[in-house]
């Protein structure tokens, strides 16, 4: 029977040992560290084949007298050697034995993997990593000692320490995977977010445009009305004149409006059309689907951008039409700004045409 003490007191041994006391070969390594920690859980150096031969490759100990069921495969190399440069090759000496696990060690870590670990590559199927500075911590004994103790490998009770470690492994990426899944969902909630307040900043910087556009018009009609007023008040009666301005500032036909695309960049990049507030009457209410004809074909469409909690049908909410836009933006590559697009009435509020002027 092992002693519990003696293989603290021997692996404490080997964890202090300094590089030049072990060398920097890898036939150092095996004999100064892969030899004696194998010796410590109860296998015979007897019982070592060093440079096995396995189908034309030369594996450097394999453990002799094990059940062929829990064959075991070590591969050294130099003292301080990249490990995850050889994974490749334990994992190919591991598959031609059969080996239940598959070793590679430097005078700095020893891996231990798990080569028919279902579902994972040998660089996936690592079960434990030890720092050869941590070889005496009780933590790192438990885990030798279900691994490489020669009774737990004969009675096979490695086999279930192997099981309950890779339900571990597995419980851990599972975790893993639903906190990047809730990660992608935040950072697309925000994105959409992000979104949601560019597409509103842009509707006020155009609905602060048409104000000042609004107000600049209300100027020059101020400047023409005094004008008129100064230069035929001897001629024009003035229900004639309420008659003239009417005319010229509002001649437009009522089932027709123009809208133009002073900032074609969001529109095009949103597939949406934006209208100044002072039109907002001249489409249904807020989410109401309204049909619009175009060269593409019949587009359903609706009044969006309003404020959160606005309620379906609002007559004076929104200051954009969204839909089906995309595929009528993608055919006019023409399209400029300052652009002139006509919506005409065909049916009230429920059917219109889009062109361009």
């Amino acid at each position: 029977m092992i002693n519990q003490m003696d293989i603290k007191s021997k692996l404490e041994h080997l964890s202090k040992l300094t590089h030049f006391e072990i060398g920097a070969s890898e036939e150092n390594v095996k004999q100064k560290i892969v030899v004696p920690l194998l010796e410590i859980f109860g296998h015979n150096r007897n019982d070592l084949d060093f440079e096995y031969g396995s189908q034309g490759k030369r594996i450097d100990i394999f453990i002799k007298g094990l059940p062929i069921d829990c064959k075991i495969v070590i591969d050294t190399k130099n003292y301080n050697e990249d490990l995850s440069n050889h994974l490749e090759q334990i994992g190919i000496y591991a598959f031609q034995e059969g080996a239940i696990l598959a070793l590679i060690i430097n005078g700095e870590e020893i891996r231990i993997y798990d080569p028919f670990f279902r579902g994972y590559s040998i660089r996936d199927a690592l079960l434990f990593s030890i720092k050869r500075e941590k070889l005496a911590d009780d933590e790192s004994i438990e885990i030798l000692k279900g691994l490489l103790l020669k009774d737990n490998i004969l009675n096979k009770s490695i086999k279930q320490f192997i099981i309950k470690r890779e339900g571990e492994i597995q419980e851990a990426n599972n975790k893993i995977e639903s906190i990047k899944t809730e990660t992608q969902k935040k950072i697309d909630d925000l994105q959409s977010e992000i979104k949601e307040i560019s597409l509103k900043i842009d509707s006020l910087k155009e609905d602060e445009k048409n104000k000042t556009e609004s107000i600049r018009e209300q100027f020059k009609l101020n400047k023409v009305t005094i004008r008129i007023q100064d230069d035929v008040t001897q001629r024009i009666e003035p229900n004639e004149m309420q008659e003239y301005r009417t005319r010229n500032v509002f001649s437009k036909s009522s089932d027709r409006i123009e809208i133009g695309l002073n900032n074609l960049h969001s529109p095009k990049m949103y597939s949406l059309i934006p209208f100044p507030k002072k039109l907002r009457y001249f489409f249904p209410g807020y989410k109401v689907e309204f049909e619009l004809e175009t060269d593409v074909g019949v587009i359903m469409a609706h009044v969006s951008a309003a404020s959160r909690g606005t309620k379906y049908g609002d007559p004076v909410a929104g200051t954009r039409i969204q839909g089906g836009l995309k595929k009528w933006y993608d055919s006019h590559t023409e399209l400029r700004n300052g652009t002139i697009l006509i919506i005409s009435i065909i049916e009230s509020k429920k059917r219109y045409s889009l062109s361009i002027l």
